[in-house]
Formats: structure tokens, C-alpha cells, sequence
């Protein structure tokens, strides 16, 4: 019956949905049937779409979903990205889940590094999805070489990443770049 349910509110395939979030089985579909219309009403295009790629938003009330649209929208504006806030949580799922201070850290060290053409939702995803310590571990290391480009930074963040550095390891290494990047450390 559940299945069947989402399946009336437009959810093609239902038991991928579930298997993503399990929880969802616990919500009335009316209550569902609300959040999509919610959405709309905030003036997402696909509202379905959107709970099939970050489910979590389910979870999520009005303000909640109303907020993060207006910081998106906020952050659009204030880095020039070529898309709106609601563009920016339709196609990059992991700024559903990011903490707004690491977005605004991570874009302030990515905006003099990303040309206009490489500001899409594919490379947004790749930034927010980053740890913000080896993002900034990665910064100080790329800007010391000279290499600063996106390209380089990706490879930088990576390279931190697979180092499996400890917790105090990195926070070592971010208060070693306190003197030459206060703005971000």
C-alpha cells in the first residue's frame, strides 16, 4: 500500500526511494503530498525529482526548505554564480546537507580559482561534497607552490583527502596557515 502510494504522488520508482530512506515508510502521504506542494509553491520545477535525489529533504519543514533556498540564493548572488538558489539545490545535492559557514569558507577560497565556465552544478557538488579541513590544508598548499587554479585545487583536496590525516593532524596544519590566511583560518 505504501509503494502504491508514492506511486499516486508521482514517485516512479518507489522502492529505490525507500531504500535511500527507509523512514519514508513512516510518513502519511499526505503529509508527503504537502512537502511536494511546498516545493512548488517555493518555486522548485520537480519537486518529485528533487526527493528521488536527497530524500532527506522530507525531513525537512517549510522554513527549513524555505531558508536554505534564500541562503542559496544569498550565496548566488554574493559569488556571482550563474544560477539561482533554487537552481543550486535542484541539481547540487550536497548543498542540502552542507553547513552554511563551511559553504561560505569553501566558496570564499574556490571564487578567485573557478572561471565562469567551470561554475556548474558537477564542480559545485565536487566543492560542497570536500572536507573543509582539506580544503583549506589543500589552499595553503597549492597557493605556496604558485599552481593556483581549480584544476590543481581538486588534485590538492584529493591528495589531503587519501592521506587520512587525524583530526589534530589537520587542524596542526590549518593553524600553521593562520598567519598567511586569516580571512579563512
Amino acid at each position: 500500500e505504501k509503494i502504491e502510494n508514492l506511486r499516486t504522488l508521482g514517485f516512479e520508482n518507489p522502492n529505490k526511494l525507500i531504500n535511500s530512506m527507509p523512514s519514508i515508510l513512516s510518513y502519511k502521504q499526505e503529509s508527503i503530498k504537502e512537502k511536494i506542494e511546498n516545493l512548488k509553491n517555493l518555486g522548485f520545477k520537480n519537486p518529485n525529482k528533487l526527493i528521488n535525489a536527497t530524500p532527506q529533504i522530507l525531513g525537512l519543514n517549510k522554513d527549513g526548505v524555505k531558508n536554505k533556498a534564500i541562503f542559496y540564493d544569498k550565496i548566488s548572488k554574493l559569488y556571482e554564480l550563474p544560477m539561482t538558489g533554487n537552481n543550486i539545490l535542484e541539481n547540487v545535492s550536497a548543498a542540502w546537507g552542507s553547513k552554511r559557514m563551511k559553504v561560505i569558507i569553501i566558496l570564499s577560497i574556490y571564487k578567485e580559482l573557478l572561471t565562469k565556465e567551470q561554475i556548474n552544478s558537477n564542480n559545485l557538488n565536487r566543492i560542497l561534497i570536500a572536507n573543509l579541513e582539506s580544503t583549506i590544508i589543500a589552499y595553503g598548499d597549492i597557493t605556496k607552490e604558485g599552481d593556483l587554479n581549480f584544476s590543481n585545487m581538486i588534485t590538492a583536496v584529493d591528495k589531503i583527502t587519501k592521506q587520512k590525516l587525524s583530526k589534530e593532524e589537520k587542524q596542526r596544519r590549518i593553524l600553521e596557515l593562520k598567519d598567511r590566511f586569516p580571512k579563512i583560518v
